[in-house]
């Protein structure tokens, strides 16, 4: 909401005089400066609104500003207002004598003008600059930050914050056939509310806030209530604070005074009753339905909004609940109405809405339009809490007027030019500031610079004295408890948002990410050089060239070298002290993105260590491969590709145990006695653990029952009904692996990797238990006594 003081909104209680001024720069370079008497008195007006008639969630929001200008003596005959831009204030004569002066933004004339006596106008506002297509050179997956950082710098939109609610949601693929300002709008949604330009003409990714109406603790639903009865608030939780027409009974309400309304609006002068549903809206659940047709939901059956967003595609129940986290249980009612002229209201502002009947309603500006000389209408768009099937649209009569525009011809600019150009043309046509100076007891003074006459009732404080200077857009009216999230102090630290710069000198740097290249920076280039200036390692598009050895050093000291086509992995604290492990002399190539090493023919390739080869790869032998010791898959699967006649080739995944088990099945018939006995193969018995518990698992091929009577080293006997056919599995622990069982994987280096050594492990881990056991036992004992 545009920020005014309380004398502000008191005096325009009273009276709406409000008067406008405008300058506007033509393409050609000139300037003229317009007026309140250079405004006809109707035909002035600014709207800013999604035009939706569902709740719009993930729209990018266009302000567009219609204009009058008188012009009966042909002023401006040779002038083209095609593409100028208006630069648009509003000033107010307070009681006091004071003026105050609002800034209402800038926006660009995309619609040729129409001469006569008056010539009309239509304006808008940086968001017209994202109705083109969007391609990116990204590859995916980025980061929603990365995205709209992208988009804003292909279609010339500085963007007023680095980062936003979700900034970091991962976006797996490249939407595809999509708008700048869709991009904006979607990914806007995953952050829970909308984008805007902002009046300084920076993108803003905003996020719908309604924690106010429960911070504030105001009333909701009831009636104001000024009768003499001792009990209050019988009709309701009301609002009770007196007279609104000229606060001849104080500016305070329940829960709060009107110095505290900087976060909201208080609508209860309507020119007319205003419409209300006859419900709240509950935003109950999030939910998107896939490509596959799968529809994910956080939240609960109710007011659900249905969204469709290409930005989530895979990742579309994080996306639903990244939403729905910020937004999931929100209330709200929907109304219109038509207000006194009222200049301070934005999309997305919260504000309380009483009836005539006194009702008091929390709800959301979604759409506004402020006549000059005249009334405010105003909005909140969301489908009935009856009929809601609200499915957002994406779609306004705004975007249909910006994509008429003709012939128009973006020019391209570096992200360093677009700041620069932004930043002149707020120097070029900033405000004034108001000015406290606070005397010290040495005499020395600290010095405020603010947007409103009173310091108490700014946002926007400058603070400087002999520590630094230091700046806040969200002054809370005490130095102690406002975030002063820029500046610079006396020994040369600065804090900022975005810097934006041609070249930096530096000793160190120290952060998280470096990008180098991309749009007019062309490719990328990490250059380093030695002490003498010679370039000794270079890094572009074509490649990475290094004069010298590259070395990757691990935390135990064994290391990679690489020099020339000979690769190294080397053990040693120095180049005099080293052992090479192992050394490749190959040629190294790469072929349909599989990495090849050229062993020669009949060769085959082996891993080893302490004389013993553990690894073997028989490249000439049906690329039979075999491993010495334990295979461990970490976060992965062990699968077998298979051949299909029809359906491809295909995975087929292995059955893991808790314990290492070996199964074998078969198929017997019980004779006329109800007896079958299966002998256990020998090759499998000496393969497993028979000398421990194993198990049998029966399945009936008729009518009848089965049962195991005897289990034995060598065979089983199963009994039943007589003649019943039925199948059998066998499952056993490994031989020599019986002791092991979901243990941690730190504790593998107990078990040996050579499988004639399993006894010996085995034992030395029994002996290790009893040893334990005799410890706590002997200690216990002497704790007894």
């Amino acid at each position: 909401m545009i920020n005014a003081s309380v004398e502000f909104r008191k005096t325009m209680r009273q009276r709406t005089d409000f008067k406008p001024s405008a300058s506007i720069l033509f393409a050609d370079g000139r300037m003229v400066n317009l007026t309140e008497h250079d405004f006809s008195i109707n035909g002035n007006e600014l709207t800013d609104g999604a035009e939706s008639s569902s709740f719009p969630l993930g729209v990018a929001i266009g302000r567009a500003f219609s204009m009058e200008i008188r012009n009966q003596d042909q002023r401006f005959e040779d002038y083209s207002f095609y593409l100028a831009t208006v630069q648009l204030q509003l000033h107010f004569k307070l009681d006091s004598g004071t003026e105050e002066t609002i800034y209402l933004g800038k926006c660009t004339i995309t619609t040729p003008e129409t001469y006569g006596t008056t010539i009309t106008v239509q304006a808008v506002d940086g968001m017209y600059k994202a109705n083109k297509s969007y391609s990116t050179q990204l590859k995916f997956p980025v980061t929603l930050g990365e995205m709209v950082r992208d988009c804003c710098l292909q279609c010339g939109l500085p963007l007023g914050s680095a980062t936003f609610k979700n900034s970091n949601f991962s976006i797996k693929s490249k939407p595809e056939n999509i708008s700048c300002r869709e991009v904006l709008a979607q990914a806007a949604m995953i952050a829970g509310g909308y984008a805007k330009v902002d009046r300084n003409g920076y993108l803003q990714i905003c996020s719908y806030d309604l924690s106010i109406f429960e911070r504030e603790g105001m009333g909701y639903g009831g009636s104001f209530d000024n009768s003499e009865n001792a009990e209050f608030y019988v009709d309701g939780d009301n609002i009770d604070g007196g007279n609104f027409d000229d606060y001849s009974s104080g500016n305070t309400f329940d829960s709060g005074t009107f110095l505290s309304m900087d976060d909201f609006h208080m609508f209860y002068d309507f020119l007319s009753p205003p419409q209300t549903d006859a419900d709240d809206v509950v935003i109950t659940g999030i939910q998107i339905t896939d490509t596959a047709g799968k529809t994910h939901l956080c939240g609960e059956e109710g007011y659900i909004l249905s969204i469709e967003n290409q930005l989530a595609k895979g990742n579309e129940q994080s996306a639903v609940n990244a939403i729905g986290k910020l937004i999931n249980g929100f209330k709200f009612r929907a109304f219109s109405g038509e207000y006194i002229g009222y200049p301070l209201a934005e999309f997305g502002d919260i504000c309380y809405v009483i009836d005539q009947n006194g009702n008091t309603y929390q709800s959301i500006l979604t759409d506004i339009t402020y006549r000059f000389n005249g009334k405010t209408s105003l909005k909140c768009s969301a489908d009935s809490p009856l009929r809601n099937s609200s499915k957002d649209a994406y779609n306004s009569d705004y975007i249909k007027a910006v994509i008429a525009a003709r012939n128009y011809t973006d020019q391209e600019m570096s992200a360093y030019d677009l700041v620069v150009q932004q930043m002149s043309q707020l120097a070029a046509n900033t405000l004034g500031f108001h000015e406290t100076k606070i005397i010290q007891d040495d005499g020395s003074v600290i010095v405020y610079r603010h947007d409103k006459p009173k310091l108490s009732e700014s946002k926007i404080v400058y603070k400087s004295g002999i520590d630094g200077f230091f700046v806040t857009r969200s002054y809370t009216g005490k130095d102690s408890t406002t975030v002063w999230k820029a500046g610079f102090d006396s020994n040369g630290n600065a804090a900022l948002n975005i810097l934006s710069v041609i070249g930096i000198h530096w000793d160190w740097a120290y952060g998280g990410t470096l990008t180098l290249g991309g749009e007019d920076n062309k490719n990328g280039v990490l250059r380093i050089l030695n002490a003498n200036g010679a370039q000794i390692g270079k890094w572009d598009n074509t490649g990475a060239d290094i004069t010298g050895t590259v070395k990757t050093i691990t935390s135990n000291g064994v290391y990679a070298k690489i020099t020339g086509q000979d690769i190294a992995f080397i053990n040693g604290g120095d180049d005099i002290n080293e052992q090479v492990l192992m050394q490749m002399g190959a040629a190294i190539s790469t072929d349909s993105n599989v990495a090849d090493i050229d062993l020669g023919e009949n060769t085959s390739f082996g891993i080893g260590g302490n004389g013993r080869e553990m690894f073997q790869m028989h490249p000439y032998d049906d690329w039979t491969t075999k491993i010495l010791g334990n295979f461990e898959v970490m976060s992965g699967t062990k699968s077998r590709v298979a051949e299909t006649q029809n359906f491809f080739d295909r995975l087929l995944y292995c059955y893991e145990t808790p314990t290492p088990m070996f199964g074998d099945v078969g198929c017997a018939q019980t004779n006329e006695e109800g007896v079958a006995i299966i002998d256990i193969d020998p090759v499998f018995a000496e393969t497993i653990s028979t000398g421990t518990e194993y198990q049998v698992f029966l399945q009936k091929e008729g009518p009848g029952d089965l049962w195991i009577q005897e289990k034995d080293e060598s065979y089983f006997v199963v009994r039943g009904t007589p003649e019943l056919k039925f199948s059998w599995e066998l499952k056993c622990s490994q031989k020599h692996f019986e002791h092991l069982r979901l243990e941690e994987e730190t504790q593998r280096t107990m078990v040996s990797k050579d499988i004639n050594n399993a006894e010996n492990d085995y034992s030395d881990i029994i002996d290790g238990l009893v040893n334990d056991y005799d410890t706590e036992m002997e200690e216990l004992i002497n704790e007894s006594n």
